[in-house]
This record gives C-alpha cells, sequence and structure tokens, in this order.
C-alpha cells in the first residue's frame, strides 16, 4: 500500500482545537446557558416567596395565641383600687419616683426597697379590664410593687358581647321578664347556659328580617321606582320628538301613568309586608328582652347585660382543657367567618376575605387573556 493510501485509509482525527472547545463547553456550568436577568429574576421570586412564607408563619405563631382563653385575675392595689381582668403582656420597666411617691406611707417604704434590690427595675403587666362603659377604659397596667393582693376569683365570668367589648364579673342574679329566677353564681350560670342559645338563635333571625328580608323590599320598590323613571324620561323624549298633539307622545304617556299605578299598588304591598315583617321583629326583639344575666364587677358596681347581647360568657378559672379548646376552636372559626364588630377590633374578617378572593377571581379573568397573548406574541 503506498503512502498516499495509507493516509487515506488512516481515520480523521478533529484539531486539537476543536476537541479543547467541546470539552471545555461541556464543563460549563448551568448558569452559562441561561442569561443573567432571568437567573436574577428567579432569585428574587424565591425571596419573595420565602417572605411571604415567613410573614405569615410570624402572624401565626404571634396570632394563635391570641384566641386561647386566659385566666381572669384579681389585683387588690396598695391604693385601693381593684383591677379584674385578662393579662395581655408583660414588661421590664424603671418606675417613676412619682409612681412610688402616690402610694401610701408603708406601701411606698415597701416599693422603695423592692426596687432598691431589683436594682430600680420592676416588672408590670397590662390587664384587659373591659367594663367600658362603667370605668371608661379598656385595659390598666398594673405594677408589682403596686400590688397587695392576688386572686383567681372562682366565679369570674368573661363576656364577650355584640358592643362595649369584654365584660369581667360575678354572675349575682339571672332576671326572667324582669324579677329574680337565681340569686347565686351557679344558679344564674345555669340558667345561662340554658337560654343562651336559644336568644342567640332568636337574634340571628332578626338579623336576617333586618338584612334579608327588608334588603329584598327595598330591592323591589327601588326597582319600580327606577322604572317609572325611564318612562318618565321616554315620555320627555316623546314630547320633543313628536309633540303633544302626537299618537306617540300618547302612547307614552299612558305608559307612563300605567307605571305610576303599578308602583304606587306595588308600594302599598311592600308596606303591609314592611309592618308584618317589622311585627316578627319586636316580637323577637320582646322575647329577647325577657332573659337579662346581672353581672358585679370586682368594686362592686352591677350591670344587666340581655343574653342575646352576648356573644360568649365563660367562667375563666373553671375551665378544663376540653372546654378550653372549644373556645379557642369557636373563635377561630368566628374570625374566619364572621363579620367585624366594636370598630373591627372583635369579631372575624369574613367581608374582607369574601371582598379579596372576589377581587382575585375578577383580575385573574382580566389578566389571563392578556397575559396569554402576550406570551404567545412575545414566543412567536
Amino acid at each position: 500500500m503506498s503512502t498516499t493510501e495509507s493516509a487515506l485509509a488512516a481515520p480523521q482525527r478533529p484539531p486539537v482545537s476543536l476537541v479543547r472547545t467541546r470539552v471545555g463547553k461541556e464543563r460549563t456550568n448551568l448558569a452559562a446557558h441561561g442569561q443573567r436577568l432571568v437567573w436574577l429574576t428567579a432569585g428574587m421570586l424565591v425571596v419573595a416567596c420565602a417572605m411571604v412564607i415567613g410573614l405569615l408563619g410570624l402572624i401565626l405563631v404571634q396570632g394563635a395565641g391570641t384566641f386561647w382563653p386566659r385566666p381572669v385575675v384579681l389585683y387588690g392595689l396598695e391604693d385601693g383600687r381593684v383591677h379584674m381582668g385578662e393579662v395581655t403582656r408583660k414588661d421590664d420597666y424603671r418606675p417613676r419616683p412619682e409612681e412610688v411617691d402616690s402610694l401610701p406611707e408603708g406601701a411606698a417604704a415597701r416599693a422603695r426597697l423592692l426596687l432598691e434590690a431589683q436594682e430600680g427595675m420592676s416588672q408590670r403587666r397590662l390587664v384587659r379590664t373591659g367594663n367600658f362603659e362603667l370605668s371608661g377604659e379598656h385595659f390598666n397596667w398594673v405594677s408589682d410593687f403596686a400590688v397587695a393582693e392576688t386572686r383567681f376569683p372562682e366565679w369570674a365570668l368573661t363576656v364577650e358581647r355584640l358592643t362595649w367589648g369584654r365584660f369581667y364579673g360575678y354572675p349575682v342574679r339571672f332576671l326572667l321578664d324582669g324579677q329574680p329566677a337565681a340569686d347565686s353564681a351557679s344558679d344564674s350560670w345555669d340558667l345561662y347556659r340554658r337560654h343562651h342559645r336559644e336568644s342567640r338563635s332568636r337574634w340571628r333571625e332578626r338579623r336576617r328580617l333586618e338584612i334579608d328580608e327588608v334588603g329584598r323590599l327595598n330591592h323591589r320598590v327601588e326597582r319600580s321606582r327606577l322604572g317609572v323613571r325611564q318612562k318618565e324620561l321616554d315620555l320627555g323624549k316623546a314630547r320633543s320628538a313628536y309633540g303633544r298633539d302626537s299618537e306617540g307622545y300618547r302612547e307614552a304617556r299612558r305608559a307612563y301613568e300605567a307605571s305610576v299605578e303599578q308602583f304606587e299598588a306595588l308600594e302599598a304591598r311592600v308596606q303591609e309586608e314592611y309592618e308584618a315583617i317589622r311585627g316578627r321583629i319586636a316580637a323577637l326583639n320582646a322575647e329577647n328582652e325577657r332573659y337579662t344575666l346581672v353581672l358585679e364587677t370586682a368594686d362592686g358596681q352591677e350591670s344587666s347585660i340581655v343574653l342575646s347581647d352576648i356573644v360568649r360568657a365563660y367562667p375563666a378559672n373553671r375551665l378544663t382543657l376540653r372546654q378550653k379548646l372549644v373556645i379557642y376552636l369557636g373563635r377561630w372559626w368566628e374570625f374566619f367567618a364572621a363579620d367585624p364588630r366594636e370598630a373591627n377590633s372583635e369579631g372575624g374578617v369574613f367581608p374582607a376575605i369574601f371582598g379579596t378572593v372576589v377581587m382575585t377571581l375578577l383580575m385573574s379573568l382580566a389578566v389571563v387573556p392578556f397575559g396569554v397573548l402576550a406570551a404567545l406574541y412575545l414566543r412567536e
């Protein structure tokens, strides 16, 4: 075989530079195959998702304990005042000299010795005392050096109401038709438990009548009134277009008068239905007003609360673990499914959730077609 034939028969090897180039490409990392802004965007998306998840976790951890029923504590202060309620927060702080000087002489001396031993620091508690209609305050600070007595009263009730916020007190009487049906804490509590659920059912029925039934009647009247207004506008157009002596004007006039007659007849029927609904509402209110729980505060004041105004009540210091779990889960359900009350400081967030879901769905319906079209345009 000649030299030329041997060269042709030998396998052709690629140049060394090409081999090196291929090996170099195989060893490049994954980031080299994408654009830098794509990776930057993906990284920022991951960071944003982590921040959202972290925020939701923080809210869940911090807020989950809010719904747990706390014990009711009674603090008797050195100056004679009494605060009873739930401890919501504890702080370490340095009291001002005038806080100590305002105590009675013996209590002030003991407070100075205590503060001196603690290097001038003390602990204070933020107590949710409620009873706003009587005290004008929802919360009060209680400092350790000012406390003369601490108790957990057995029959201290936590009462969640529709208005005025929470109430803390002892059940002393249960009134039926204005007359005492029980005059002890245990008997009053038993009657409350017997009648409260029915009272709340009547309250919900009254709300349904006020919102749904009365709203339905108002809608019918408003729709009929708008129909009359439309016929009136049609009459004005016919007068401008054809004149008062034309057949078109007379026909529009007859249609307008007929709509007025229908509106007056409908208004009369609706008024009758409205009076019937008002009668049912009055009967429900009268029945609910028969049942009243009388509570006494820690400082001896009495307050009467109609059962239908009580959302939830419980003897905080007598609850078992099972009863606490029932209240805890009930508060969660109320938070997600009920309407807000007390200027959005209590109750639920259902309207906000419903509005957010509806807005998201509407935005999705509007944005998805444009997003798909934009993606197709950019791709093609």
